[in-house]
């Protein structure tokens, strides 16, 4: 019996799906965003943007985070 209970608890560990790193790439991006400086900042910005949601989508990652960044961004003239 312990021989199957160890079995079932192997077969579900397995079929955990990985850790995305969904909240290093955040950071990274919002670092980014911050240290972007200059004259053409907002465009910097919006590159960054482009880059940051292909990167999230490609983790299948939740937009939130993005999405709050991307409404400030827009927002500045």
């Amino acid at each position: 019996m312990k021989k199957i209970a160890w079995i079932f608890l192997a077969l579900i560990s397995c079929s955990k799906k990985e850790d995305t790193p969904c909240e290093e790439v955040n950071k990274g991006y919002i670092t980014r965003l911050n240290n972007a400086k200059g004259i053409n900042q907002k465009q910097q910005n919006l590159l960054i943007l482009n880059q940051w949601i292909k990167e999230i989508r490609s983790y299948k990652c939740s937009p939130e985070t993005y999405y709050k960044y991307y409404e400030e961004i827009n927002n500045v003239d």
